[in-house]
């Protein structure tokens, strides 16, 4: 379990974390300290967690099960939640 205080942050994008220009925001928040998880949904849904993949699920994934994932990453759910899906660079 997460400890009380320590912050965490799911961000949803169509980019995948290393062409995501939010991914240097999201490393200086993992260097403060705070638990950080990048979800990928365009063709395939990839969960990264502090830079690495920790799960990867087709378009097709119940919500249930991405949100099982998110969890078991930040131990918790997420205290800020970033979207980035407007789809400007597809």
């Amino acid at each position: 379990m997460v400890p009380t205080g320590e912050l965490t942050v799911l961000h949803l994008s169509g980019q995948r974390i290393h062409s995501d220009i939010r991914k240097y925001m999201l490393a200086c928040g993992a260097q403060a300290g705070a638990r950080v998880v990048h979800v990928y949904c365009w063709e395939n849904v990839i969960i990264t967690f502090q830079g690495e993949t920790r799960a990867t699920h087709g378009t097709m994934a119940s919500p249930a099960t991405l949100l099982r994932d998110v969890v078991a990453c930040l131990g918790r759910v997420p205290d800020v939640v970033l979207t980035g899906l407007g789809g400007g660079g597809h």
